[in-house]
């Protein structure tokens, strides 16, 4: 098999063990995965409009707004106008959401400490770097 190929099938396997992460971590919080991204989206940049989050969680407005709708419900989010342009309706976490966020946060390392604390500290410090790469500064990759 080449090394693009064995490549290929990691990034698949780590990407179901993460599928198999987030719906552990939505069985223990309570809340969908998409709600947790959304969270945790509002998170890292307060105050965002419902079009912002729906072009950054890759979901349609529609869904946006369901899970919205859902999140506002049980107290998570809070939705208002934008007052200089009344057609924006922006989003923000309630101090609740901001509990919730920094819950699933600690919850999210003490997970990914318990997978990694078996690997040497070069190997972790390298999938720190690949991680970062992949996921911050290589925002143009797309499929």
């Amino acid at each position: 098999m080449s090394s693009d190929i064995q490549a290929g099938l990691e990034v698949y396997h780590l990407r179901l063990s993460c599928k198999r992460f987030e719906r552990d971590l939505a069985r223990e919080t309570g809340l969908t995965v998409n709600e947790i991204d959304c969270i945790l989206s509002l998170y890292t940049e307060d105050m965002k409009s419902v079009g912002e989050l729906s072009k950054f969680l890759d979901l349609s407005f529609t869904s946006t707004s369901k899970i919205l709708g859902s999140l506002e419900e049980k107290g998570i989010i809070r939705r208002s106008i934008d007052s200089r342009d009344r057609r924006v309706e922006k989003v923000i976490l309630t101090p609740l959401g901001r509990g919730i966020a920094e819950r699933i946060l600690i919850r999210s390392r003490e997970i990914t400490l318990e997978m990694l604390k078996s690997l040497p500290q070069s190997v972790k410090d390298d999938f720190a770097k690949w991680a970062k790469w992949f996921t911050v500064e290589n925002q143009t990759v797309s499929i």
